[in-house]
């Protein structure tokens, strides 16, 4: 054998690969679908006022404060007005002022009793900050 001696075709080293690990994701505490969607929905808004404020008050005024009531009955010299929650009403009665004539709460009362009053109307007033806008 005479000869040439071809040397065998050598490969080239292979390439160092170092792999490279993804961070894994946060692990989130898992959440039941009720309290998802209460997440999702605006936090319920309470409002307060003392219905002792409202002595006084004109119809407009009052209906700025509450809202429409959910009853309007005339009794002379009276007006009264009803406005409904969850389990309670509140009515606001208005008497005329004699020497202008214009209307005036002078007195309200609650179906869940006096010592409810304030409550009933947070209620009222809860119920219409969270109504349909």
């Amino acid at each position: 054998m005479s000869g040439t001696h071809t040397p065998a075709a050598t490969k080239p080293p292979a390439p160092i690969v170092t792999p490279v690990q993804p961070k894994p994701a946060p692990v989130r505490p898992r959440r039941s679908a009720a309290r998802e969607r209460s997440e999702a929905r605006e936090p319920e808004r309470v409002a307060a006022i003392d219905p002792k404020s409202l002595i006084g008050l004109t119809p407009p005024a009052v209906e700025k404060l509450l809202g429409a009531p959910s009853a309007v009955a005339k009794s002379d010299p009276s007006l009264v007005w009803t406005y409904a929650g969850q389990g309670c009403s509140v009515q606001i009665v208005f008497y005329p002022d004699l020497k202008t004539a214009s209307y005036h709460a002078l007195k309200y009362s609650s179906s869940a009793g006096a010592e409810a009053d304030n409550a009933c109307v947070r209620n009222i007033l809860t119920v219409r900050s969270n109504g349909p806008s």
